[in-house]
């Protein structure tokens, strides 16, 4: 369920984001939300996947975070 953030949801992309930092590899995150990297935060996922987490994404120590904003048509609404 996307909108229902659950403690146990968060524990599982913690341990996921967590392991492959530690094992400095790389990471694909696709989300339809605007995220924005500051000192602190990763504002727009760190609610939905936990701070933590987010926070293994963007440590620069490990490669950073990298933003790629993607613009086009919603493929589910586009005329058929």
């Amino acid at each position: 369920d996307k909108v229902h953030l659950t403690g146990y949801k968060q524990s599982i992309f913690f341990e996921v984001l967590d392991k492959r930092y530690k094992r400095h590899l790389p990471t694909v995150v696709t989300t339809n939300v605007t995220v924005e990297v500051t000192p602190f935060d990763v504002v727009g996922i760190s609610d939905y996947i936990g701070r933590a987490a987010a926070s293994r994404l963007a440590d620069e120590g490990n490669g950073g975070l990298i933003v790629r904003e993607m613009n086009g048509e919603d493929y589910r609404r586009r005329a058929r």
